[in-house]
């Protein structure tokens, strides 16, 4: 996924910030998650490596305020059903997901999907270093 900064393994937290409790930890028994990479509305992404391949992979958890109901039976479905059906998708455009579950138990209970991971910068990064777009630049972004 294009993201911002990455945060390292080693560099848990900045100082005076809690320590990101993925960082570090094992998905599913195969998606060791190396760092952060950048939130949205609908959650976080992390860079992971999916073991053994040793495959980096982007890994979205869905926010807690998004899985508060993940007890419920109808939500866990709606969102297994979705999943199935993006990772079943296949277009250039699109990114290509591999896996998908829920994180039970310990400081985190959500649902995450992983994915190809394509390093690059944001449009907001892009704009923020360059300033205005051309409308060149523009018409390859769209």
């Amino acid at each position: 996924m294009a993201g911002e900064q990455e945060q390292s393994a080693s560099d848990k937290a900045a100082p005076g910030s809690v320590p990101d409790p993925l960082i570090g930890k094992v998905l599913n028994e195969k998606f060791r998650i190396l760092g952060f990479v950048a939130s949205g509305g609908m959650g976080k992404i992390y860079r992971a490596e999916q073991q053994p391949l040793e495959r980096v992979v982007a890994v979205k958890v869905l926010n807690p305020l998004f899985t508060l109901n993940s007890n419920d039976e109808g939500a866990r479905q709606r969102f297994f059903l979705e999943a199935s059906i993006l990772a079943r998708l296949q277009h250039p455009n699109i990114v290509t997901v591999f896996d998908y579950g829920r994180i039970e138990g310990g400081e985190v209970d959500s649902f995450f999907m992983v994915m190809e991971y394509l390093p690059g910068e944001t449009l907001e990064a892009r704009i923020a270093s360059r300033g205005c777009l051309s409308v060149i630049e523009t018409y390859e972004i769209v």
